[in-house]
């Protein structure tokens, strides 16, 4: 009995001296969405803005919309521009507030 627990305590401390479980690869979103965006990677950085929007970024927020608005790297859809207008202009960001004003 002593030996089993032995062994049920030695699995976690072995695991965790051996760095654990593999982590999945982590890109850095919100520094990724608005260079891919600049570099007109538009799928790319879709993908990398709605994370880091949905995170509450507003800079990620404002591309977002004019991704919608401009038709880049998906189809033009101004309800869901406003959307992320909106949701960047709540919290402060002036060229999203700018843009739903116009």
């Amino acid at each position: 009995m002593n030996r089993f627990i032995f062994i049920l305590l030695l699995i976690p401390a072995f695991a965790l001296a051996n760095g654990g479980a593999p982590q999945p690869k982590v890109t850095n979103s919100t520094q990724d969405c608005p260079s891919l965006y600049e570099a007109k990677e538009y799928a790319r950085a879709r993908e990398a803005c709605v994370t880091t929007a949905e995170a509450g970024n507003s800079q990620a927020r404002y591309l977002l919309g004019r991704m919608y608005e401009e038709g880049d790297g998906v189809t033009k859809d101004s309800a869901t521009a406003v959307k992320w207008y909106r949701l960047a202009a709540e919290s402060g960001h002036a060229t999203s507030q700018r843009r739903l004003a116009g």
